[in-house]
């Protein structure tokens, strides 16, 4: 169970990378009715840079944390997202897990991507760590995993379905994987899109950008941002859904 939550992290972590490198979906020109362009969510949450601090839950239980703080460096404007989280799991007949990850991706002034990283660590009760870095310029994703101080595999795969496709058959996984079933090189390429929208908090109405990050035909993700940049509310295709404390019913 664990392996698998970590093996559907590092394939939504591929295949979000992969979505910021089509540049077209950050761009202007939108036609859907009430659809933004995803730069202009992405330039309101830089210019408030307010942290988001949410609350995970699963089937309404509590199972952990998630963190976003989007930020503007002053040495060289580039636009920096930092994240982290953790979620709990427990298992029949196992003591209680956690799986826990922390890492940012950077833009520049235009909003291009120019770096990704993630870590996230299991624990099976041993540690397991997995070290993600996105290159987009060369369009390549270098893989590392660790566990008791030794490095267990590396490699170096390319950013997309297929590097993301060879990665899962290296480790014995079917391509199949939980919802990502049309993983393969002739799906649609992943992509994010934003709508203007609007959500219910405590019987008060709050105009909202609903982000999606959709792939073959499916929502893997989706968060409502309020007008300064913070994130209200998410959902994830696996059932886990997030919101600020005050923000919970």
């Amino acid at each position: 169970m664990l392996y698998r939550t970590a093996a559907v992290l590092i394939v939504v972590f591929w295949l979000a990378m992969t979505a910021l490198l089509i540049r077209k979906e950050l761009s202007p020109g939108a036609t859907e009715l009430r659809e933004v362009p995803v730069s202009h969510v992405l330039k309101m949450m830089f210019q408030h840079g307010e942290a988001s601090d949410l609350i995970l839950h699963s089937d309404r239980q509590m199972v952990g944390q998630l963190r976003f703080h989007p930020q503007i460096r002053k040495e060289d404007g580039a636009r920096v997202m930092e994240y982290s989280g953790r979620v709990m799991f427990t298992l029949p007949g196992a003591p209680r897990q956690r799986v826990s990850w922390a890492g940012d991706f950077e833009l520049n002034r235009a909003l291009e991507l120019r770096s990704a990283r993630l870590q996230f660590n299991v624990s099976e009760p041993a540690t397991y760590a997995v070290h993600l870095m996105a290159d987009p310029v060369a369009k390549q994703l270098h893989y590392e995993t660790r566990s008791g101080g030794y490095t267990l595999h590396r490699g170096e795969y390319t950013l997309d379905a297929e590097g993301a496709l060879t990665w899962l058959r290296e480790q014995g996984i079917d391509p199949a994987l939980g919802e990502l079933a049309a993983l393969n090189h002739d799906a649609q390429p992943a992509t994010f899109r934003a709508w203007q929208s609007s959500m219910e908090i405590h019987s008060q109405r709050l105009e909202t950008y609903r982000v999606a990050l959709e792939y073959g035909g499916q929502t893997l993700m989706e968060f409502h941002v309020n007008q300064i940049g913070q994130i209200l509310q998410a959902k994830t295709f696996l059932g886990y859904t997030a919101a600020p404390e005050n923000v919970i019913p």
